[in-house]
């Protein structure tokens, strides 16, 4: 038999065996199954019961929960309270949780320690701290692979990782390397940060439409007309007014941190003790409060689109890798106020009836001011204070402005100190104006202004391989990519005072 027709041959066995197990199939589906015992609603319920439990343990595992019980199993002695039932019921609730004089039950130390301990303990399972490729990330966090790719190759560009960025680069770049973003520690430092950084929770976070974010910013809120009975609609038509196509560049604020091997393994070899103190340790809470105030500068004093500026002019230092802030935006005569002579008090309550015009929501007013201004507030307040007296028998000042201000019409605006305003390009900062020292008070509701970011609305960390650079440490950088949007204008006023000191 030739080699051609043996190849047909073999083809139609193999069809007919084919056409044989349809059959069977065919057969099988057509057999009617044996009856089942139906089955009571009750046992109905309970299977209903086990599955919904089932689905859910398999689809989520609260992360700050699992990091919890991982860190009690780990290390008993120092962190066995973690693995407490009551802690475990609400482990957020439990990291916020406060004392009745207003302090953290867990102290910053103590948070800063969590967050050693979670690293050092999920360091060799990826599985474990649900750490995931830059690219991964961005997808899951809803941004395009390559929004994240180009926001770090415009951090690359401009340097922000220092003499380092060669080498980050490098290990972002890599498809092999161990470049991660560190997912598993977000709940921490998102409550670390805001301590440090009260102010940052009190404003909308939006996802960044683009390496920079571009908005359509609304001054006015148009008009109504009245009509007759039955309808006139000879009235001309009222729209919002917009002055122009806005947009934000999404800053990258980054503070390398280091953990030793040397401390590290020793560290494992005592039993787990996470003591990794020290200049070359790894200071997450360092690193946040540095973070803060590079975010916070920008915030209140940042020029990203204003060229050959100072920290003297009111525009602010130029800085191409920060985005434009309060001060510049707000410096024109619709927007601003000098108080002059005028009280503090008088000032702000000019501020918060201008708000008030525009429609903010009177509910929401915040007003940021530094250390120095909220302290020259309160000598203003204080030649009107009034005691009332408590169930435990001591008098409390009811004047005080860090419990609100009292406005027009009962309105209770919530005032926020702003760290750092002795140093010029920190917080707030001070500028010359008429030659004069000037610093600024803000006005506003949070709601008219929002935070576009890249990737995480909270600080993240990116955990670089062992040996990277020739370093024989744990490499941690945290980050945050964030710009700042004023959508509503008239939400917001600056006031204009004489430098204070503290």
């Amino acid at each position: 038999m030739d080699k051609e027709l043996k190849d047909i041959l073999d083809g139609l066995n193999n069809s007919a065996q084919q056409l044989a197990k349809s059959a069977g199939v065919k057969t099988a589906a057509n057999t009617n199954p044996p009856a089942a015992t139906p089955k009571t609603a009750e046992e109905l319920e309970i299977e209903s019961k086990k599955l919904t439990s089932k689905t859910m343990d398999a689809v989520f595992e609260d992360p700050l929960r699992k990091n919890f019980e991982r860190l009690a199993k780990a290390s008993p002695s120092q962190f066995g309270y973690l693995g407490a039932m009551k802690t475990l019921e609400d482990p957020y609730a439990f990291i916020r949780a406060q004392k009745a004089d207003g302090s953290y039950r867990i102290k910053n130390a103590d948070l800063d320690l969590i967050i050693k301990g979670i690293l050092a303990i999920n360091a060799e399972d990826p599985e474990a701290h649900g750490a995931t490729k830059l690219v991964e990330w961005a997808e899951k966090s809803g941004n395009p692979a390559g929004t994240m790719q180009g926001a770090f190759e415009q951090a690359f560009s401009q340097k922000s990782f220092g003499d380092n960025t060669p080498i980050v680069r490098k290990a972002v770049d890599s498809t092999v390397g161990a470049a991660l973003i560190r997912t598993d520690i977000e709940p921490i430092l998102r409550e670390a940060f805001n301590r440090v950084f009260p102010a940052y929770e009190m404003f909308p976070k939006i996802p960044a439409n683009g390496i920079n974010h571009t908005w359509t910013q609304q001054t006015a809120y148009g008009s109504a007309s009245l009509l007759d009975e039955l309808g006139d609609y000879s009235a001309a038509a009222s729209n919002n007014t917009y002055s122009r196509v806005a947009t934000t560049n999404i800053a990258v604020a980054a503070s390398q941190r280091e953990i030793g091997l040397k401390a590290m393994f020793a560290s494992q070899q005592s039993g787990m003790s996470f003591n990794l103190g020290g200049n070359n340790n790894l200071e997450v809470m360092g690193a946040l409060i540095a973070i803060a105030n590079v975010i916070q500068g920008q915030i209140f004093q940042g020029n990203y689109s204003v060229a050959a500026k100072t920290l003297d002019d009111e525009d602010g230092l130029t800085n191409t890798k920060g985005f434009d802030g309060f001060r510049q935006q707000l410096k024109g005569s619709g927007y601003s106020i000098n108080k002059g002579s005028d009280t503090y008090l008088t000032v702000l309550r000019r501020a918060v009836g201008q708000l008030f015009d525009a429609g903010a929501n009177m509910n929401e007013v915040a007003v940021f001011l530094s250390i120095g201004a909220q302290n020259a507030l309160d000598a203003e307040l204080e030649t009107f204070y009034q005691y009332l007296k408590s169930e435990s028998g001591n008098a409390t000042p009811t004047n005080f402005s860090a419990a609100g201000l009292s406005m027009l019409n009962g309105i209770l605006a919530r005032l926020k100190a702003v760290p750092a305003q002795a140093t010029q390009g920190n917080g707030i900062g001070y500028y010359t104006y008429s030659a004069a020292a000037t610093e600024d008070i803000y006005v506003l509701d949070p709601n008219g202004t929002a935070l576009p970011y890249i990737g995480s609305p909270s600080p993240t960390i990116l955990e670089l391989p062992t040996g990277w650079g020739n370093h024989l440490s744990n490499t941690y950088v945290p980050f945050l990519m964030i710009g700042m949007a004023i959508y509503v204008k008239p939400f917001n006023r600056k006031i204009r005072i004489a430098q204070t000191t503290i």
